[in-house]
């Protein structure tokens, strides 16, 4: 059950994916942008959704894609999970280095 109806449910996602690249792009930044207020209502495995959905959709827009790695490392490194961070930064590095 999510913590505020700002957290949006996995088939409500699905349906938005119909959209335009720009369309999709917006939406992108928003899961990206929500995922951090998410995991502060305490719903860590929602806002760790967000951000694969957020990634997912930027498929093909690195400078995206590296923003969104970079929220999802910093979300793992607060939990702890220094390797997947260590990984996920990295990836966003190498994202931008490519740019």
């Amino acid at each position: 059950m999510p913590l505020s109806p700002l957290v949006p449910q996995r088939s409500a996602l699905a349906s938005l994916r119909q959209h335009s690249p720009a369309e999709d792009a917006e939406l992108a930044l928003t899961l990206n942008n929500l995922a951090p207020v998410t995991e502060r209502l305490g719903d860590r495995a929602a806002a760790e959704r967000q951000l694969e959905e957020a990634l997912a959709t930027a498929a093909g827009d690195r400078a995206a894609a590296a923003k969104y790695r970079v929220n999802m490392g910093t979300l793992r490194m607060r939990a702890g999970e220094l390797e997947a961070a260590d990984h996920l930064l990295t990836a966003a590095l190498a994202d931008l280095r490519a740019e």
